[in-house]
């Protein structure tokens, strides 16, 4: 009888671990960072240039000791005009990947609001090259048909092979 317990331990044993969900399966690290950079004109507006960081890597490769993961990087500049408003905003968002140390741009999208309707914005360009992305983008402010005011910005997305974004 003690043999037929003992055997029946064993294998309800067994099931369960079997039934146990795989500790071992691939989880993700999420991390996030923020830098804010301010350039300051003589009329008293500004260029705010946010700079994120949404990094997601894969733990059980980091387990096995492989770098593995995307990271995201978005530059924000917002314009703002001299009473603190902002007046428009355009936004960078480069995703790299990191495959052991080798990092490349994989995509670039940008996005542009406009606040106040005297501006426009154009000559919006985009590009990379390895691990850097760029893009610029012309702020024009017009009044009574003419050109008031106009700002040329170009900002790049660079990822170090730690996979922090600058």
């Amino acid at each position: 009888m003690k043999k037929i317990l003992c055997s029946f331990l064993v294998l309800v044993s067994v099931l369960f671990f079997i039934g146990m969900p795989n500790t071992a399966t691939a989880a993700t690290i999420s991390h996030e960072s923020k830098n804010i950079q301010v350039e300051r004109f003589e009329d008293g507006s500004t260029l705010e240039i946010i700079t994120e960081q949404n990094q997601v890597r894969n733990t059980l490769l980091a387990a096995l000791g492989k770098s593995a993961g995307q990271i995201t990087g978005t530059k924000t500049i917002n314009y703002k005009d001299s009473n603190g408003i902002t007046v428009w905003t355009f936004k960078v968002t480069a995703s790299f990947v990191n495959n052991n140390g080798t990092i490349t741009c994989s995509n670039i999208t940008t996005r542009q609001s406009i606040y106040d309707s005297a501006w426009s914005l154009s000559n919006i360009r985009k590009g990379s090259s390895g691990n850097t992305a760029w893009a610029s983008v012309t702020g024009t402010k017009r009044y009574l048909g003419s050109i008031d005011k106009q700002i040329t910005k170009k900002v790049t997305l660079t990822c170090s092979s730690n996979g922090m974004i600058y």
